[in-house]
């Protein structure tokens, strides 16, 4: 339940940056984020999803980058979910 509300979230999220992206009025945050806990988020929440196609999900962030980065989490988790969902045509 609580993974199918997340998506739930994500979905609406992406609709609403995609209208604001077209107003011209999307702006990123800036915060110390833990990157390796947000890659792991992504790749949890796609997991089930995943799991239904017959696909499996691994999640690796090379060592060599830092733990703490700084940047917008929303919209780095709001990027690998929508690169990891992309279905070509």
């Amino acid at each position: 339940v609580h993974n199918s509300a997340t998506w739930m979230l994500t979905l609406v999220n992406d609709i609403l940056d995609f209208s604001k992206m077209e107003a011209g009025k999307l702006t990123l945050g800036k915060m110390d984020f833990d990157l390796r806990s947000t890659v792991e988020c992504v790749g949890t929440l796609l997991t089930p999803k995943a799991a239904v196609k017959g696909v499996n999900i691994a999640c690796l962030v090379h060592s060599n980058l830092p733990t703490v980065v700084s940047g917008d989490p929303w919209r780095l988790r709001q990027i690998l979910t929508n690169l990891a969902i992309y279905e070509p045509p």
